[in-house]
This record gives C-alpha cells, structure tokens and sequence, in this order.
C-alpha cells in the first residue's frame, strides 16, 4: 500500500482572495475601497490566480520527482523494476526504525524487533532499575524495560525466560547510550481478587450468567490483546470498582449487580471512600492486574435492586 501525500492544493482562488481581502484592514486601513473597479483589488485577483497556479504545480509530483527522493535518502539510483511508491513506502520506513535507544519508545520498538515474535508486549520505564528488590527503584541512569512474553496456551500471566532476555538484552546492549544502565525484566502480576453477586434478568440462564461474567472480568484484566481487553491492560492502570459494576451490568441475561467485592495481598494498594467502600487496587508502573474470580453468585431479580 503506497503512502498517502499531503495534498498542497487545498485553497482555490476565491479562498486566496477572501484571505487577502481580510488582511487588508490590519495591513492598509486607509484603503476602504474593495470593489472589483478598484485598481488594488484588481492585482489581488491577479496574484491570487498565479498563486492559484502555482499552488496546482507544487502539487502534481511525479514519478520524477520521487525517484529522485529515493535517490537522494539511498545514496542509489531508484530501481526501474519496481514501482515507485513501493520504493519509497520502504525507504521512509526504514528511515522511521529506530536504530539507537535514546527515548521509551525506540527502547519498546528495539526489544520487540530483537524477540522475534516471542514478546507480545515492551514497557519502557527511563530513571527505574526495577531489577532491585527495594520499594524505591529510582535510580538516574538506569533503564528498565518489562517484556511480556508472548502467549502460550491458556497461561495469561506468563515471565520471560532467561534466555529471551539475553537474547534482547545482546541487541539493546549495541543500540542503547554508553551511559545508561539497561535492566531487562518480566512484568510483576498483583492478585486481583473479585467476587460478585449479579441478578437475572427473566428468562436468563443461571450458568450462562456466571460463566459469561466470569469470562468477560477475566478478559478485560488481560495483559494480552483481545476483544474485551484491546490492546492489553495499560502498564500501571489503576483497576476501579466502577469500571467492573459497568462491565457486569452491559453483560447479556444480567440486571444489575447486587453486590461486588475487591481486594488484593496488599491493604494499602486498596483504594476507599470517604464512606471507607473499596473503590479501587493501585498498581505500579511495571504491574499488571492478575485476576483472580473467587465465586459469581446469580440470584434472583427483585424490582428493589436487593438480595
């Protein structure tokens, strides 16, 4: 697919003289004739049909003009076996591929290119040395990257190997500045555990509910692409209770949720309310959410929204 041009006819002549004729307060406010019998607003007209033309020359570029361009990046001749815009298409993308590791995203983009189709995802976080055991891992300097590697049957909280991180670790080494320290680790999983009590919509199954519900809170906490979880669960996003109650409840055969309870190893990385309700579970930035369904319970309907 050839890359798309900006298109640089995109004002036509009576765009150009209205703009003209809007300046010329600002510029000359003495002049207050701007009827077409005046001598001035004759030359606008003038200078906005060549600008016009000149605009409509700009934009028509050739298959001239861009093998030219291929030859100026390649140091080569443009090859006359393939099309042009296929050559370019190239030529921009390998211009755009970093080759040096100096911001998160050229350390994200070289780790996955150095795997090989073995991690799905690459987290950059400048400034952290997550390799170490204290709470505080701010250390100036350093690098860490977090590698989630690629899924594997049904496992959704898989670590790397210590063979996939020499592997990245000896391309990043070459690419990375001669000052920065690079830590390659896996992510850390924080248990989330949830438990819920949803009622039935009239004619809805009891199993189908439970099992649907289960599946959907399990998708959408996934560290891996998917339908429910897009791209993958954010590095560092906070799991809010109120995100859960609106997943359950958009769920075919279910009325609403009676009841849901959130909780994790750690009190305080337990969010609460005034009214000291658990409203969410922080996680760090190199953390994903591990979920953790302990029972759905499926009850009954009652027009009061009570168990």
């Amino acid at each position: 697919m050839p890359l798309s041009l900006p298109n640089l006819d995109d004002r036509r002549y009576d765009d150009l003289v209205r703009e003209a004729l809007a300046m010329i307060p600002a510029i000359a406010p003495q002049w207050t004739n701007h009827n077409a019998a005046d001598p001035g607003i004759t030359l606008v007209e003038m200078l906005a049909y060549l600008t016009e033309i000149l605009i409509y020359r700009t934009n028509q570029i050739g298959d001239r003009q861009l093998a030219a361009f291929v030859a100026l990046l390649t140091g080569r001749p443009a090859l006359t076996s393939r099309p042009i815009d296929d050559q370019v298409r190239d030529v921009v993308l390998e211009i755009r591929r970093p080759t040096r590791a100096v911001t998160a995203d050229d350390y994200e983009t070289l780790a996955l290119e150095a795997a090989h189709g073995q991690a799905a995802r690459a987290h950059c976080l400048p400034g952290h040395n997550l390799s170490l055991e204290s709470a505080d891992t701010r250390r100036p300097g350093s690098v860490s990257v977090v590698i989630l590697p690629a899924k594997h049957g049904a496992n959704r909280h898989p670590l790397p190997t210590p063979e996939l991180l020499s592997v990245i670790r000896e391309r990043m080494e070459d690419a990375r500045l001669v000052t920065t320290r690079l830590h390659l680790v896996g992510p850390r999983f924080v248990p989330v555990r949830i438990s819920a009590t949803v009622a039935l919509k009239p004619e809805a199954s009891a199993g189908a509910v439970e099992h649907q519900v289960r599946s959907v809170l399990e998708d959408f906490l996934d560290a891996y692409p998917g339908p429910v979880s897009g791209e993958g669960w954010t590095f560092g996003r906070d799991v809010f209770t109120s995100e859960l109650f609106d997943l359950m409840e958009r769920q075919a055969g279910v009325d609403y949720v009676a009841k849901l309870e959130l909780g994790t190893d750690e009190e305080s990385r337990i969010r609460r309310n005034a009214a000291q309700e658990v409203t969410g579970v922080d996680l760090w930035e190199n953390e994903l959410p591990r979920a953790e369904i302990r029972h759905i319970r499926v009850i009954p309907s009652n027009p009061h929204g009570e168990e």
